[in-house]
């Protein structure tokens, strides 16, 4: 009778009766502990600690760090008040207040007007919120791209109120605007305008807007990115001790150049000739002439430019805008923004003159480029934890 084969009981290179009464050798795997063969759990505490370490810093480092900054805290009437935004990820849940405090006298109206407001990206199921304190009768409107709507409410508490619940598109919107008088006319009329979404769109932008038709006061810019508050900052409204006339916007007759002044004008745009730009600028299309010569100004006015799509994304190039001074062009402080049509380059602009976009040669091939500061790609305690596992590894 046939034995059936069998490992039992069997000892490590033992003989034993096998199939047919032969004898053979038969063998046990040897029994090993748990983890056996991993490196983690055979290496030192130490060793495990700085590992364990190097994980924890590296997992808790973001992908890209959320970056808002004003550019400036003192504004002028008609000067543009610039939010630039960087590391901005989508799905990220986005909120921009805009708040205001100013004296309203017996009689007097309040008016906070937001203009040429550009949002550079959309906020899905997001909210528009107006709200003013101290106001016996308030209004709110906003227009401007898919959005337009109009409030009006007469209050007995002295608290104005108004949201709706909407997604906002990106773009710009031409008007946000509230209206109130004082309930109790000893105190200021506080008011501020909120706009809150999941943000979609490019992750580095600029917000912008300028501030018309209110009195010298402050106003409080706050951004909140999912529930962390990255910019808060009160920003001085100078000139002026009561509401400013409403602004005029002039577009040239191909509609590339446009002029927005706070206060009223009456000017317009002609072809001018090439333009005879210094050494190392370029220009980039035709220049344009603001007329008539002895066009008054009296507050700042801005200036922008429809960059062609193809040279907004060339991102090797300097873009600025350039005015023909009393002797040759003058490079002027230029920003590029993104609106719902396009993108754009804008400069405050004082007086009449030739203006043309341009930009800065190309460098030499060949040349050397001048030396940069390369910013560190991971912070400190994660560089040490690193070269510690560098070490570590090496010593197995």
């Amino acid at each position: 009778m046939k034995r059936p084969w069998s490992l039992t009981g069997s000892l490590r290179g033992s003989p034993s009766r096998g199939p047919a009464g032969k004898y053979g050798t038969t063998h046990t795997l040897p029994q090993q502990p748990w983890g056996a063969g991993m490196k983690l759990f055979r290496m030192p505490v130490i060793q495990r600690i700085l590992l364990i370490l190097v994980v924890i810093v590296l997992a808790g480092m973001p992908a890209s760090a959320v970056s808002v900054a004003l550019d400036r805290p003192i504004i002028s009437p008609g000067e543009p008040v610039l939010v630039s935004l960087s590391g901005l990820p989508d799905g990220a849940v986005f909120t921009f207040t805009a708040e205001g405090t100013y004296p309203v006298g017996r009689g007097e109206t309040l008016l906070i007007h937001l203009t040429a407001f550009t949002l550079p990206f959309s906020l899905l199921d997001g909210e528009i919120l107006a709200s003013a304190a101290n106001t016996r009768t308030a209004s709110f409107e906003v227009q401007g791209g898919n959005t337009t709507a109009l409030m009006r409410a007469t209050t007995e508490d002295g608290i104005f109120v108004w949201n709706e619940s909407r997604s906002i598109s990106r773009g710009t919107y031409d008007s946000l605007r509230i209206e109130a008088d004082a309930f109790t006319p000893d105190r200021p009329v506080t008011a501020h305008i909120r706009l809150t979404g999941v943000k979609q769109g490019p992750d580095d932008s600029s917000l912008t807007f300028m501030v018309a038709e209110i009195p010298a006061g402050k106003l409080r810019v706050r951004v909140i990115v999912d529930g962390t508050e990255y910019l808060d900052q009160v920003i001085t409204l100078q000139g002026g001790t009561g509401p400013s006339p409403r602004q005029t916007t002039i577009t040239s007759p191909d509609g590339l150049v446009t002029l927005t002044s706070p206060d009223p004008v009456t000017a317009e745009f002609q072809a001018g000739t090439p333009a005879l730009l210094p050494a190392g600028w370029e220009p980039q299309g035709k220049s344009y002439i603001l007329l008539p010569a002895d066009l008054d100004l009296a507050s700042p006015a801005v200036l922008s430019f429809v960059i062609p799509p193809e040279l907004a994304e060339e991102a090797t190039v300097t873009l600025f805008i350039a005015r023909s001074g009393e002797r040759e062009y003058e490079m002027l402080p230029s920003r590029i923004e993104e609106t719902g049509t396009g993108t754009v380059i804008t400069a405050p602009v004082t007086r009449p003159g030739t203006y043309v976009l341009a930009s800065l040669s190309p460098p030499v091939t060949g040349a050397s480029p001048p030396p940069t500061t390369a910013s560190l790609p991971l912070s400190l305690p994660a560089a040490a934890a690193v070269f510690g596992l560098l070490i570590m590894l090496r010593r197995q």
